[in-house]
């Protein structure tokens, strides 16, 4: 099955004349405001729409933004605070501050070089998401421009908005949808509420709202869900989302009915994607925890109670105090409680390209976040701390000539989602071989299964390898004597087991690698190679990682052995098929894979025919079934 590609701005005809019309408009009535000024201020002062507090305002629109843009956005709050008009001040002297601000913030965004798709500029990012936010926060002042201001003024001010308001992003880089968002929906709805009573910005404001209806139509799926390439700012983005329907009900505009459907799914999602100390998965490392209010804005964006229920479960808001009850207040039966069923934590979107696999929804617990829209899969794994976070560039060579993956992308084989784990298995192919990708999370048991299995129909060499980019502060202890991996950070939090690989390090094994490397820039990796020798009849290499995610017992006694496999009595290559027995502390488990093709298989005791076994050994010695995938 193909994935539908994501393009963004994939706008209808009709929309983008739409458009075109709109800016069209805005210029001809640019051009008419000082002989209407009298007019102009006539209607803004009979405007009986209530509008927030300068203070309010402020704060919403700070919420969702990266660390360093909020911080960079607070010189500029501070400048407006003390050029608004006050009582005892001259209103002339704020107004020409405000108006020399917006020129100010239109020329810089302007000057700031554009950023390409696909291209990284320093410092450029940030520079257009300060001038796109310092713009909503001007926009902000413009009733008091009107009331206090001359014609002169505020056409200076509105010129200086609108040319902000006629650019556009014609690509689906998340930095480019996000400064769409802002100036081509958020800004005109800013400018609607501030001036409702004017024809031309109520027009502008009903524009916007059409164009809010294509971002999100074409920013999420059908379920909410993001696409890969807007998953690192998606949390700014969906705050202005909700910022800009409170206006449009304030404006009593509705969305249109196609996605309303889309946002009663986007707070579900807003939630699912926080990890690690209640931070965004995915986003850029910049972005703090979730504040509660932004959970809060974001909750109204729609009446799902089960939005509701997980954002209390994943604390991303604040609970609230309970009430001591009366002494002669007989307390109610707990059988009484009406128990809510929380939906599945974990979500795949072959449409965007990437999910998350979650034990459940408390914030702590491990998950593991894979992005696959190409090759270099990006991939989260976090549980009490963030552990492996990056790009994860895979290298395969046949026969020695290195193939090229770059140009598809993974496809997803199976996406399950079970009470005790939950399982995702990829494929993409280049010339002879195909790659199978498998992300097994136990949710009770707490480790991560992720192994590769590289396919070829016939004889040749494989070789193939791959780095796990850890995160920021995470550092690799290895152990005496054996092959096992710990990763560090104040203390020990994971055990990594390369279960391909003999436990004893004195053990070698032909051209094969598991250690703890750095990048050119200093980043701490885990360095994964493998190779291969197949015979005529083909099969795969394979190799299987396993990632503890208890802290506690990653620093007990382990072992781990690769089984022998047997058919009609016939003791099977490894890469016919493989099966491997992992023991930690008091916890052993085992794992099959059929490579070559399925088959009636025996491991330790075991029948399976199936493609992919996991189980856990009791202490009776039967083996409990974890997954099956036939």
């Amino acid at each position: 099955m193909n994935n539908p590609s994501f393009q963004y701005h994939n706008i209808t005809e009709d929309a983008s004349e739409a458009r075109k019309s709109k800016l069209s408009n805005s210029q001809s009535w640019g051009e008419t405001i000082l002989s209407k000024w009298p007019r102009i201020q006539k209607k803004a002062a009979k405007s009986k729409l209530r509008v927030e507090s300068h203070k309010k305002t402020v704060a919403r629109l700070q919420l969702g933004l990266p660390a360093e843009v909020a911080s960079q956005a607070q010189s500029v709050i501070e400048l407006l605070n003390k050029a608004r008009p006050k009582s005892g001040g001259d209103p002339t002297e704020s107004v020409e501050a405000i108006v020399s601000m917006a020129e100010s913030i239109t020329s810089t965004f302007l000057e700031a070089a554009p950023v390409e798709f696909g291209v990284e500029v320093p410092g450029v990012a940030d520079a257009r998401r300060l001038g796109g936010l310092s713009a909503l926060l001007v926009a902000n002042q413009v009733r008091g421009v009107v009331k206090y201001g001359s014609g002169q003024q505020f056409e200076r001010l509105y010129q200086s908005l609108a040319v902000l308001q006629r650019l556009k992003y014609d690509d689906n880089r998340g930095d480019n949808v996000l400064l769409d968002q802002w100036l081509s929906v958020e800004l005109p709805l800013m400018l609607g509420v501030q001036l409702a009573g004017i024809k031309h910005f109520r027009a502008g404001a009903k524009q916007a709202a059409k164009t809010l209806a294509e971002i999100v139509a074409e920013v999420v799926d059908a379920d909410g869900w993001p696409g890969s390439s807007c998953l690192s700012v998606f949390p700014t983005i969906v705050a202005s989302w909700a910022r800009s329907l409170r206006m449009m009900e304030k404006l009593e505009l509705e969305l249109d009915s196609k996605v309303q459907s889309q946002v009663a799914w986007i707070a579900e999602q807003f939630v699912r994607l926080h990890g690690v100390g209640r931070k965004p998965i995915f986003a850029h490392e910049d972005y703090d925890t979730c504040d509660p209010a932004l959970t809060q804005l974001v909750l109204e964006m729609s009446d799902d109670v089960d939005a509701n229920a997980v954002a209390k479960a994943a604390g991303l808001v604040k609970p609230k105090q309970k009430k001591k009850p009366a002494k002669k207040k007989a307390a109610k039966n707990k059988a009484d409680k009406k128990e809510i069923k929380l939906p599945e934590p974990s979500s795949v979107s072959e449409w965007s390209s990437s999910g998350i696999l979650k034990s459940s929804w408390k914030s702590g617990s491990p998950y593991v976040g894979i992005d696959f829209g190409s090759a270099h899969n990006r991939l989260e794994i976090g549980a009490r701390d963030l552990l492996i976070s990056g790009r994860c560039p895979i290298k395969v060579s046949d026969d020695g000539e290195a193939l090229d993956f770059d140009s598809a992308g993974f496809e997803v084989v199976c996406d399950l989602h079970e009470d005790d784990v939950s399982y995702l298995e990829l494929e993409i192919s280049a010339g002879d071989l195909t790659v199978y990708r498998q992300v097994l999370l136990a949710r009770d048991d707490k480790f991560v299964f992720l192994a590769d299995a590289v396919h070829k129909k016939g004889a040749g060499d494989i070789a193939w390898s791959m780095d796990l980019p850890l995160a920021n502060g995470v550092t690799v202890m290895p152990e005496n004597g054996t092959r096992e991996l710990y990763l560090y950070r104040n203390g020990i939090e994971s055990l990594v087991l390369p279960l391909a690989l003999p436990e004893w390090s004195s053990e070698r094994r032909r051209e094969s690698r598991f250690e703890a490397t750095q990048t050119a820039e200093g980043q701490h990796q885990l360095s994964l190679a493998h190779t291969a020798q197949l015979r005529s009849d083909g099969g795969a290499l394979y190799f299987p990682v396993f990632i503890d995610l208890d802290p506690r017992r990653s620093c007990q006694k382990r072992t781990w052995r690769q089984l022998t496999v047997a058919e009609s009595l016939r003791i099977v290559r490894p890469e016919e098929a493989a099966a491997f027995r992992v023991q930690v502390d008091r916890k052993q488990w085992v794992f099959y894979r059929a490579l070559q093709r399925v088959a009636n298989r025996t491991f330790m005791g075991e029948n399976f025919a199936g493609d992919f076994f996991a189980g856990e050994f009791k202490k009776s010695g039967d083996v409990s079934e974890l997954l099956q995938v036939q």
